[in-house]
């Protein structure tokens, strides 16, 4: 499976920017950091992960049954607004928390008891 190179279409005119057709009538299917109370969102380092598309394991794949494009791969946007392309896993690609180390777990890759919410739609 190949993963659209977009989400939204860059443009420099105008705003009005198409989604990308591969991205239209899909269901939408994202999970969520939810930061603890009082979080600072906008002090949190720029690799922290605040949302990616659903199924991602604390190994760093995503899972065949549970990842929106199965297990080939998924799409991370992260508290420098940036949008990442990963193609079957995060392969060590995370930052650690606090830290300058690597790593593949999510859950290492953000503040201390923060929760992740997994949207799927019609569950």
């Amino acid at each position: 499976m190949e993963l659209p190179s977009f989400i939204i279409k860059p443009s420099t005119a105008g705003f009005e920017r198409p989604l990308n057709p591969k991205f239209q009538g899909a269901p939408l299917a994202i999970a969520v950091a939810l930061f603890p109370a009082g979080t600072n969102l906008l002090a949190l380092p720029p690799t922290t992960p605040l949302a990616w598309t659903r199924g991602l394991q604390p190994d760093g794949a995503w899972s065949k049954s549970l990842g929106t494009y199965g297990n080939w791969g998924g799409h991370m946007f992260f508290a420098n607004g940036s949008i990442e392309t990963f193609e079957g896993s995060v392969n060590n690609k995370l930052v650690k928390f606090g830290t300058n180390q690597r790593t593949s777990n999510i859950q290492e890759a953000l503040p201390l008891g923060t929760r992740i919410s997994e949207f799927t739609p019609g569950k």
